[in-house]
């Protein structure tokens, strides 16, 4: 085959790859993303930005507040805007009260009978930075609030000494953990099942669902 036919080629295997994903992207024409924090917020948007994700496909919203309340926007926001096809909710465990709570109405939404919502509850256990950790060792560490350090502060430390330079809410999360993520979305694929198996979650996430539901488009 000459090279003009191998570019040929090349092209139309090209073409048809984005008349797939672009199929793939019309099967869920908008989803929403509601955080807890801005962290997570601009995480995912940086995703986003990085795979082509823009509007109207996706919102992101951050709730910066308790998990009853970012279900409340979540909610109110599908209200205002029913075209939405799926939501998702991230939030942490840390010490929230209303976390399992939440979780359960979540599964309500799910299931309800007169009108289920495809609406997904993206949890960490203690919190986000622990799905970043994931990215440079292979952790099941458990973490425990402090009287002097956060749950946040903890994972904080863990990262920098693991000589990651994050800065809690800083744009350039996904931008200096991208080159470890599939090996964070092994990692926390497999401690979540394994947790689950054990019936505990400290520490876990679910952050890789929905990484994952966003680079089968990519």
């Amino acid at each position: 085959m000459g090279s003009d036919d191998l570019h040929k080629k090349r092209k139309v295997q090209t073409q048809a790859d984005l008349q797939r994903k672009q199929q793939l992207r019309e099967q869920h024409k908008r989803m929403l993303i509601v955080c807890e924090g801005e962290a997570e917020a601009k995480y995912f948007k940086a995703i986003c930005a990085h795979y082509g994700w823009y509007k109207p496909h996706v919102v992101i919203l951050c709730a910066g507040t308790d998990p009853s309340k970012l279900l409340e926007l979540a909610l109110a926001k599908y209200g205002n805007d029913n075209d939405f096809d799926v939501i998702f909710c991230v939030f942490d465990k840390d010490t929230h009260k209303h976390y399992k709570d939440t979780i359960d109405k979540i599964g309500e939404l799910r299931v309800d009978s007169k009108a289920p919502i495809d609406i997904h509850a993206i949890t960490s256990v203690p919190c986000f930075e622990y799905w970043l950790l994931l990215h440079f060792v292979d952790t099941m560490k458990p973490y425990y609030h402090k009287p002097k350090k956060s749950l946040s502060d903890q994972l904080i430390a863990a990262l920098k000494a693991e000589g990651c330079r994050y800065r809690k809410g800083a744009a350039d999360t996904f931008e200096i953990t991208k080159a470890h993520l599939n090996l964070a979305i092994e990692r926390s694929k497999r401690i979540y099942k394994q947790q689950q198996k054990d019936g505990f979650d400290n520490p876990s996430t679910r952050i890789h669902e929905l990484v994952e539901y966003l680079l089968q488009f990519k």
